[in-house]
């Protein structure tokens, strides 16, 4: 994905165009939080023993009074 973003860079011709990297990739987790549920947890994180992961913004929605 960086290539991508470097190539798009230098098409454009922007000598202010820059990317901004925090050096966590997409898919990196440092550590997951236990929802108390197998089921749940590995839905979440694919292991029954993972969950919420720490270092991403997680929200849970649904409809009123199912939960």
């Amino acid at each position: 994905m960086n290539e991508y973003f470097d190539n798009l860079l230098k098409a454009t011709g922007n000598e202010f165009g820059s990317k901004v990297s925090d050096g966590v990739e997409a898919g990196d987790v440092s550590g997951y939080i236990d929802t108390g549920s197998y089921i749940l947890n590995a839905l979440i994180s694919g292991d029954i023993y993972g969950g919420i992961p720490t270092n991403k913004i997680t929200a849970f929605a649904g409809e009123t009074a199912t939960g």
